[in-house]
């Protein structure tokens, strides 16, 4: 009896540590999504755009960062930060540019998408080229299929503005 007891509190005091220990994790976690939010929110506020449409590209492509491997790359290792700049096609701001930090990449990203609207003057366009690229946006209007067709998960303008909703609207 003595014995079960005995492993019964060795049996509790493991657990207590486990959760002890993804509580630790877990509020790190917590102020890391905080941080990378509030600096994206700045950047926006300094560049006079509404944050939302941002904040759900980040969502989306990194889930604010949580998704990324340990050295904030994605997708292969193709996309680099919270808004997995594509390393294909962005060659030169990512070789000029201190990436990781999240407001350097925040403000890229504003580029791309103004970039986008001027082409577009459509959001759910723009957005769909962040992630597929103009040209492919454009072949899916020619051939008649919906602007998402050549996105990943051929959804991307139309999660990212749900998710601008629900950012907005929190309820």
């Amino acid at each position: 009896m003595k014995m079960l007891n005995r492993i019964a509190v060795a049996t509790l005091v493991w657990l207590f540590s486990v959760i002890a220990v993804f509580a630790l994790a877990t509020s790190g976690v917590r102020k890391q999504v905080t941080q990378v939010k509030q600096d994206i929110v700045s950047v926006c506020h300094e560049e006079k755009i509404n944050p939302n449409i941002m904040l759900a590209i980040a969502s989306r492509e990194s889930d604010f960062g949580l998704t990324l491997d340990g050295d904030w790359k994605g997708d292969g290792k193709n996309g680099f930060g919270v808004f997995q700049i594509d390393r294909r096609y962005h060659k030169e701001f990512l070789d000029n540019n201190n990436w990781q930090d999240t407001r350097v990449s925040a403000r890229y990203a504003i580029q791309l998408m103004r970039s986008n609207l001027k082409q577009f003057g459509n959001l759910n366009e723009a957005i769909a080229a962040y992630n597929c690229g103009p040209g492919n946006v454009r072949k899916a209007k020619r051939n008649g299929k919906h602007i998402d067709h050549y996105t990943t998960g051929k959804n991307y303008s139309t999660d990212v503005l749900t998710r601008a909703r629900r950012i907005a609207n929190p309820s």
